[in-house]
């Protein structure tokens, strides 16, 4: 395991491949809570839970993805994912059932971002140029402590680092939507959530 940063009893490290099942429990866990998304698509526990240990293992490959561990408990408690903006989605997750909507929202996103990238840019996006800012996570009775926030700040350096030029979110979770702003993230357009 690499750890990237301490603070008091919590550490960050890179999510490893032996913290890919823990980090999706907590992926579960946080998004069925309060994610705006699976709240409007009310997909199954286990469902989800498989989609997101796919999500977190497919966040392995640009090293780059983040998690907190609880030193005292020794059990991870927030997650950041990040994927390669170019890395496709498989076809299986695009057209589940379950999660059709969510991934014609994020298509319509990464249309409308690449066509502004490429016009800012001037070129066409290839592999390592943009980090993708995936999933954030915090178990419920650890929101609040600043965890998304101290990813993110260990998470820019880290992607400069592996090459990235630029990184990308979409803000989804009315919990996280007041840091990006913080991190000088300009704001590329709103698309609002229709009735699934």
């Amino acid at each position: 395991m690499t750890l990237v940063a301490t603070k008091g009893d919590f550490s960050i490290l890179v999510i490893t491949p032996e913290l890919v099942d823990e980090c999706a429990e907590v992926c579960t866990i946080s998004f069925l809570k309060s994610e705006v998304m699976c709240r409007c698509t009310k997909p199954p526990r286990e469902h989800w839970k498989g989609v997101a240990k796919f999500l977190v293992e497919t966040s392995l490959e640009t090293n780059v993805s983040l998690c907190v561990r609880d030193e005292r408990k020794g059990n991870i408690v927030s997650i950041c994912t990040v994927v390669d903006y170019t890395s496709p989605v498989p076809e299986e997750v695009q057209t589940h059932e379950s999660l059709v909507h969510i991934f014609t929202f994020v298509d319509k996103f990464q249309d409308f971002f690449i066509s502004g990238f490429r016009k800012e840019m001037g070129k066409k996006i290839v592999y390592g140029d943009v980090a993708h800012i995936f999933l954030n996570a915090t178990l419920p009775e650890y929101e609040g402590n600043g965890f998304t926030k101290w990813q993110l700040e260990n998470l820019f350096g880290l992607a400069k680092k592996r090459g990235y030029k630029s990184c990308v979110a979409e803000l989804t979770s009315p919990g996280t939507q007041h840091i990006y702003p913080k991190f000088e993230f300009e704001e590329l357009g709103r698309v609002y959530y229709k009735t699934f």
